[in-house]
């Protein structure tokens, strides 16, 4: 088997470590966004422990590519940077899978405000002018909880989400960044009906935030 020259060893590796970290971008964006048949769910309990394989036998196959391929005589520094090039991406890639998940997180939810946005408004200026509170109601798919206020809150999910980021809350007070926490010693001082099972935001756009809610 022909052996590959340096240059195209380190563009391989660099790649294959810039495939897996697609990976947690993609979980985070999929878990913001809903899919039929519990396929997102899915692709996160196949993707992962796939993608933590894939990076355990890729980085021992890299290494000993690494250590077969023909440096110049005397150049010890060029040959110590293609074995510890894999260990140092592999280091890399575990510590950003936290925020790339984060990332597709946020970016996807973005995206639903932007997408979904005029029917949250509809919604909010209904619940607005009849002044009722909403528990759980269903408008066109969309699930929705709302407190009328003032000032008017709400909560929405395309379906009975109850993990991960799922809410987009609407809250103009932004009081809902307050809310710390689940279970006993949590912190609900700013949860209102409306907010039921919700754990933690980070804001949107506007007065909207994007939510995890609790199983």
């Amino acid at each position: 088997m022909q052996i590959a020259p340096v240059g195209d060893y380190l563009k391989r590796t660099v790649r294959f470590y810039a495939l897996i970290a697609l990976v947690p971008l993609l979980v985070g964006a999929i878990s913001a966004w809903p899919t039929p048949f519990g396929l997102g769910m899915l692709f996160v309990m196949l993707a992962v422990p796939l993608a933590l394989i894939a990076l355990a036998v890729g980085t021992l196959v890299r290494i000993d590519r690494g250590m077969k391929l023909p440096v110049v005589p005397g150049e010890a520094r060029r040959r110590l940077m293609v074995i510890a090039l894999p260990p140092l991406l592999l280091m890399v890639t575990l510590a950003a899978a936290g925020p790339l998940v984060s990332t597709g997180n946020y970016v996807s939810s973005l995206t639903r405000l932007a997408i979904h946005r005029d029917h949250f408004e509809a919604i909010i200026a209904r619940v607005r002018k009849t002044a009722k509170p909403a528990l759980v109601e269903m408008d066109e798919g969309l699930m929705y909880s709302a407190d009328p206020g003032p000032p008017v809150r709400a909560a929405f999910s395309p379906r009975d989400l109850r993990a991960l980021w799922g809410v987009i809350a609407y809250d103009p007070s932004g009081d809902v960044m307050r809310i710390e926490g689940w279970g006993p010693g949590a912190d609900n001082s700013a949860a209102s009906p409306a907010f039921g099972g919700i754990f933690g935001c980070r804001h949107l756009w506007g007065d909207y935030y994007s939510c995890a809610f609790d199983f």
